[in-house]
């Protein structure tokens, strides 16, 4: 191999390089802009990390968990389609798409990316919290509150967890069960008004 030759190879490698630790850089930025809640400007880091790599499943995955927060259900089943496709393993992308589909209200399709997403991963809390919720709309209470039992044990601060246990516990007749659950969400977010309205619904029981 000629000096030449070894040189472009070198200054090849070095794109290679510098380009991975752009869009990582990009990647990891959009992750701590989720953190502080600037959903918006996660999402164009993670369009600006996708642009660098059109197959970076993460990206895709995360992207499509901010375009659920953000309530664009639609988007975020896109991303979730093309981080399964690239990652059919992908236990987030499922858990992400079945949010998605609940959004939608298209209850079936929700409860089997949901399913999947425990089987291939039982650490997600999101997807036990979403198949709760999927089980309440359809009128199944009994699966509805083995789900978000669950949900609330994995994360005891996640208030819509705790809300929809609630509403649960009192579709099921477990009233004083259902004040605890609005006391503690009370106790979390003091101003939250949905947890006020339920509890003083409920004391006409």
């Amino acid at each position: 191999m000629s000096e030449s030759d070894d040189t472009a190879t070198f200054e090849l490698c070095v794109v290679i390089i510098n380009c991975r630790s752009s869009l990582e850089d990009h990647f990891n930025a959009g992750v701590d802009l989720v953190a502080q809640g600037l959903l918006e400007e996660a999402v164009l880091k993670f369009d600006q990390a996708i642009g660098l790599d059109l197959s970076y499943t993460e990206a895709y995955t995360s992207r499509g968990g901010v375009y659920l927060d953000l309530g664009r259900p639609q988007l975020a089943i896109t991303d979730s389609n093309k981080a399964i496709e690239l990652d059919p393993d992908n236990a987030l992308a499922y858990a992400n798409r079945g949010g998605a589909y609940a959004r939608n209200f298209q209850l079936e399709e929700a409860l089997v990316d949901l399913d999947k997403a425990v089987k291939l991963d039982p650490d997600i809390q999101m997807a036990y919290a979403n198949h709760g919720g999927v089980y309440a709309l359809t009128g199944d209470y009994e699966n509805a509150l083995v789900d978000l039992i669950r949900a609330v044990q994995m994360a005891p601060s996640q208030v819509p967890s705790l809300l929809n246990r609630a509403g649960v516990h009192y579709e099921l007749g477990n009233i004083e069960e259902a004040f605890q659950d609005y006391d503690q969400v009370i106790r979390l977010n003091p101003s939250n008004p949905m947890a006020y309205a339920s509890r003083g619904y409920s004391y006409w029981d």
